[in-house]
């Protein structure tokens, strides 16, 4: 046998040998420390405050935080800024709910606004809800009130602008 056959076989017999072999144990890494200067207990930033619609209807959404885990959901707006005369009156909600895993699912509830005013009468007839789904400096709002005139719009996106 020449040299280089030989070196060959003996490869082949020792790569053979590693495939019958057990593997090695793994070796645990210890979790990494997060640094000292990073808190990990911060609470996320409270959603309470104004937001203004960020689309083409014009709206304001204000949550308020009314303690025992409940917030306040105050819409108003709802007309098409470019519809000049032909605008739809606007209009707004008052509902309340809680807020869980960014989202506040809330019950329209009887009121008496500055537009309008809605009874627990009207409420019976049709009930409503408004949801707030939030994310960071945005809101994004649906609702299925109904009492609105036709044309306002106040389901959309909302940016935070607490001017």
């Amino acid at each position: 046998m020449r040299p280089p056959a030989l070196l060959a076989g003996a490869c082949l017999a020792l790569a053979l040998c590693a495939c019958n072999a057990e593997p090695p144990a793994a070796t645990p890494i210890a979790a990494a420390a997060a640094p000292d200067d990073v808190r990990t207990d911060v609470a996320a930033p409270s959603p309470a405050g104004r937001y203004r619609m960020a689309d083409t209807h014009q709206g304001t959404l204000t949550l308020v935080d009314e303690g025992a885990g409940y917030w306040r959901v105050s819409l108003h707006g709802g007309s098409a800024a470019g519809d000049g005369a032909a605008a739809a009156a606007d209009c707004e909600i008052q509902a309340r709910g809680t807020l869980r895993d960014g989202r506040i699912d809330a019950a329209v509830v009887p009121f008496d606004g500055e537009l309008m005013s809605v009874s627990q009468a009207d409420l019976d007839r049709q009930p409503a809800t408004v949801t707030v789904a939030l994310d960071g400096e945005l809101a994004d709002v649906a609702t299925d009130f109904a009492l609105c005139g036709i044309g306002a719009e106040l389901s959309g996106r909302y940016r935070r602008n607490d001017n």
